[in-house]
């Protein structure tokens, strides 16, 4: 019962302190390297959770049938694409 409302406290003091921290150009450079290496890979992933969703090949021995979960790991890879766009953009932003 406590466990979520400790990590949530956790992460919004993370949150907190890191939007207090100026961090040097040369690290929001490398930043915005990442990120926008997270979004080319994000991509792959979530091109292959879509080719699997519209494939439904259950594979042999119906091993891997497709159900509503894969549905909704597909949306939950765009969300987390869509994220990763974002903070490659705002990185971006405050690099120049």
């Amino acid at each position: 019962m406590l466990a979520p409302l400790a990590m949530g406290s956790v992460l919004a003091g993370a949150m907190t302190a890191i939007r207090r921290l100026r961090l040097p150009d040369g690290v929001l450079r490398w930043e915005a390297r990442v990120a926008r290496a997270s979004v080319i890979v994000l991509l792959a992933f979530l091109g292959a959770g879509i080719c699997r969703v519209l494939a439904q090949d259950p594979g042999p021995r119906h091993l891997f049938a497709l159900g509503s979960i894969d549905v909704l790991d597909v949306i939950g890879m765009g969300g987390s694409l869509l994220v990763a766009v974002l903070a490659g953009r705002k990185i971006r932003e405050s690099c120049a």
